[in-house]
């Protein structure tokens, strides 16, 4: 029950991540990196579709939208074309209060290991 409770907190800080912004704007020179990131990471538990790949960073750059992907483009994109994820990592986590998890650190990092301790939020 905790292990699964730690995953969906971990999909729920990606989510929060991704939606309020904390997402980083992609600039031409992180594009490696960043597209790196985006399509080899590995979430810690089995995904239905495959990660983005086809494409490639060439688009303008929007650094009001906290879409990670606003500057990536797929070749010859057709409605037909399966859905594909991509893993994006928070870069930092607080919660209120503090004290309802234990080891929030850990969630932005390789190993998420987090202990709920009491009713709390996460941003």
């Amino acid at each position: 029950m905790a292990q699964r409770l730690i995953k969906v907190l971990m999909i729920a800080a990606i989510a929060l991540a991704v939606l309020s912004g904390l997402a980083r704007t992609v600039s031409q020179g992180d594009q490696p990196a960043v597209q790196d990131a985006l399509t080899r990471g590995r979430p810690p538990i089995p995904e239905p579709y495959t990660y983005v790949g086809a494409g490639r960073f060439s688009g303008p750059e929007v650094p009001e939208s906290p879409d990670p992907l606003v500057a990536y483009r797929w070749p010859n994109p057709k409605t037909s074309d399966g859905l594909e994820i991509f893993l994006l990592k928070p870069k930092a986590i607080s919660a209120t209060p503090a004290g309802s998890f234990e080891n929030l650190p850990s969630l932005t990092g390789p190993k998420p290991d987090v202990t709920v301790r009491g009713h709390g939020r996460l941003r």
